[in-house]
């Protein structure tokens, strides 16, 4: 009966052992897997404030134009979208009427150091004023990832 006692607490412990080894290897297995989660999304974290980091540099000077005219006859509209030489970005111009919020004129992306000097307009409109909204927006140069903009209020002279 003694023997069957020893017996059993000897069994008792190996498997209290066991448990105890389990138990290490889980928790082993929990840290290493944590640990891989953050290097993974540690890993992308300086891609986003590079990101940040390169959209803070990125040297500006926008100037939107004051009144546009459009001269029916030449179907062209006189206005001057520029995106200066010492820009680092891609800019981009849209006009858009303001009573409908109809979009009639969007540039490509600008380049720094172009310029436009006339421009077609994508609606055919009646002699007067109408009031709009003249927008540039800023691209990054490397992906032009959007960085800003701007919006004024002008008058559009149609003659």
């Amino acid at each position: 009966m003694e023997k069957q006692t020893n017996n059993k607490k000897t069994k008792g412990k190996k498997r209290q052992r066991q448990m105890e080894i389990m138990l290490a290897v889980l928790l082993l297995l929990c840290v290493a897997f944590f640990s891989f989660a953050f290097w993974l999304f540690a890993k992308d974290k300086p891609k986003s404030s590079q990101k940040s980091q390169e959209t803070k540099k990125v040297e500006h000077d926008i100037k939107n134009p004051e009144d546009v005219y459009y001269t029916k006859d030449q179907k062209m509209a006189k206005v001057i979208f520029q995106n200066p030489k010492q820009n680092q970005c891609y800019m981009v111009f849209s006009i858009l009427l303001n009573d409908t919020k109809q979009t009639i004129y969007t540039s490509d992306y600008m380049r720094p150091g172009t310029s436009l000097d006339q421009i077609p307009l994508a609606l055919e409109l009646k002699e007067g004023d109408y009031a709009i909204t003249i927008q540039s927006s800023m691209y990054l140069l490397s992906n032009k990832t959007p960085i800003g903009g701007k919006s004024d209020q002008r008058v559009l002279h149609v003659k």
